[in-house]
């Protein structure tokens, strides 16, 4: 079979530390090998996976791991368990079916580093009333072998709170079926974080469907919202104990972690020149404060500050966005400082991402949030690395299906390594298909196959 990989057959023995979520690991090897082979795991040395007769590359400075396959075995280095981790994924891309008669698989030989130019690479999902547990699990199986770090989870009435059942539709998920979930990106090198809307989106229901999972299931509950029921009722002090133990509880189920999300964009009831700009500046420094209290940094969009229009190519425009963005600084100041903004200018496409540069010269660690459009990932990319913001966080929404791709190329632009047959697949959708089929559980049905429930209808993924 000659010297240009390493081969494996249908039983293979790796050591890896008692750290690492052998279980999980096990499993993904599986996957990628098409369930032909399994990974029996012995415990080895901290920060250190082998297999067979390993060489173990050295970790340079920039790099997070190292990988290195020779015919004779394969050594993995990360700096932690997280980042260990993320090289057994990038080997997992490397993996191809060898048929013949002495084995099955092989994985050709060489080097990877695992070299990132991003180092905080978050992905925001959004977990909707037709998302399935085996989709959401794919989901953020999918952060773990594309080497992000944190993921952003997202419940819209599709999680079930103790202290208000309103809170979730009757089909949401209960706590001890997401925990396993949790649990499993963590075991792949993804710290998840929990989110809440603080401020707008209080509906927890895409403002188009005109649903609201609360007042829909008891409309006695208006006094917790805005008339119009899109925001929270920042003024009252009913709102923010209930908001106070929603948190509580999804920090509860989440676990330690460094942030967590507090939503407050499209609130454009309290951000218009009609409502009294101060309620919005004291409700905004007393959240921050309280979520700093509560020993995670507060992660919130910046749009309802630094408007949409910062970024557009009309001067009027601009002009327009800047004297709002004037009017709008008192609620900039009252943030707490370790506040993260996530600038999610979606129709930037030309780096500098000016949003993004505003905020940064505030003081402030900023989150470039790209969507849909390969270009306005590279805009934002581009203004993370030369501008030296805090990091970046792909954004999903409810487009999920038909940007797929997206979260590939946003990984590859950070720096995760390519597999051999990158460069010519014959359609952007494909390479990515084949990663989600091999991360995939078990007998997995039609509908949770592929990107979307079904081929020919125009719906939402998942």
């Amino acid at each position: 079979m000659g010297n240009t990989a390493f081969y494996f057959g249908d039983r293979v023995t790796a050591r890896m530390p008692k750290s690492a979520d052998a279980a999980v690991l096990s499993d993904i090897w599986n996957g990628f090998c098409s369930r032909a082979s399994v990974l029996d795991v012995v415990v080895g040395e901290d920060n250190r996976i082998s297999i067979g007769n390993a060489d173990f590359l050295p970790i340079e400075k920039n790099d997070e791991f190292t990988v290195r396959v020779t015919p004779q075995g394969v050594g993995i280095v990360g700096r932690d368990t997280a980042t260990l981790v993320r090289g057994f994924s990038s080997l997992m891309m490397r993996i191809e079916m060898y048929e013949d008669e002495n084995g099955r698989f092989c994985i050709p030989i060489g080097d990877i580093h695992g070299a990132f130019s991003v180092d905080r690479r978050m992905i925001h999902y959004c977990v909707f009333p037709n998302t399935t547990l085996t989709a959401l699990r794919r989901l953020v199986r999918l952060c773990g072998v594309l080497s992000y770090t944190h993921v952003v989870l997202e419940f819209w009435g599709m999680l079930k709170y103790d202290c208000l059942a309103e809170l979730a539709w009757k089909n949401a998920f209960s706590k001890e079926e997401i925990a396993p979930i949790i649990r499993e990106a963590r075991a792949l090198g993804v710290e998840p974080i929990p989110m809440i809307n603080h401020l707008g989106h209080a509906s927890s229901c895409r403002i188009d469907s005109g649903k609201h999972v609360v007042l829909d299931q008891n409309p006695r509950l208006q006094h917790l919202f805005t008339p119009d029921g899109w925001c929270w009722r920042i003024t009252s002090e009913r709102p923010k104990a209930l908001l106070r133990q929603m948190r509580a509880e999804l920090c509860e189920l989440f676990g330690n972690g460094d942030y967590f999300h507090i939503g407050c964009d499209e609130a454009h009831f309290f951000s218009s020149e009609y409502y009294p700009l101060s309620d919005f500046c004291d409700y905004m420094k007393e959240l921050t404060a309280e979520v700093i209290s509560e020993g995670r940094r507060p992660i919130l969009w910046g749009d309802m500050i630094v408007p949409l229009d910062t970024n557009a190519e009309s001067e009027e425009k601009r002009a327009a966005a800047k004297e709002h963005e004037i009017r709008m600084r008192p609620v900039m100041d009252a943030l707490h400082r370790e506040s993260v903004i996530a600038d999610w200018h979606y129709d930037a496409k030309k780096a500098p991402v000016t949003s993004s540069l505003i905020f940064k010269e505030k003081g402030f660690d900023v989150l470039g949030c790209p969507w849909d459009k390969t270009e306005n990932i590279d805009a934002h990319y581009a203004t993370a690395t030369e501008s030296g913001t805090y990091g970046l966080m792909m954004t999903t929404w409810h487009t999920l299906h038909t940007m797929m791709h997206c979260i590939l190329h946003f990984a590859r632009r950070c720096g995760l390594p390519k597999v051999a047959w990158s460069d010519y697949a014959g359609h952007r959708n494909l390479e990515i298909a084949t990663i989600l089929r091999k991360i995939s559980p078990e007998h997995i049905d039609y509908a949770d196959s592929g990107f979307c429930p079904r081929q020919l209808a125009d719906t939402f993924a998942w």
